[in-house]
């Protein structure tokens, strides 16, 4: 009987260990995916931060061609009227 308990202790030992083998590996893995998603994050951070410097840019140009635009038909910023729609 001993050494049917043996056995089977042995067996469960051997899948344990490699189980933890497999737990490492896709430690690993993650670990490395984990690298990636930072740098790719990173990047994208920057690439945000690009963007809005440039649509401030671009809203400040808009503005000031606004500006220039109201400044010429002297309207100042009033808005226009809507437009009459005729009638069904």
């Amino acid at each position: 009987m001993e050494s049917e308990e043996f056995r089977i202790l042995e067996e469960k030992v051997e899948q344990l260990l490699h189980l933890c083998g497999q737990l490492r590996i896709e430690r690993e893995d993650y670990r490395r995916r984990a690298e990636e998603m930072g740098g790719r994050l990173a990047d994208l951070e920057q690439e945000v931060q690009q963007l809005r410097g440039e649509r401030s840019a671009v809203r400040d140009r808009v503005s000031a061609l606004i500006a220039k635009i109201d400044q010429l038909t002297g309207e100042g910023r009033a808005e226009a009227p809507a437009p009459e729609r005729e009638g069904p």
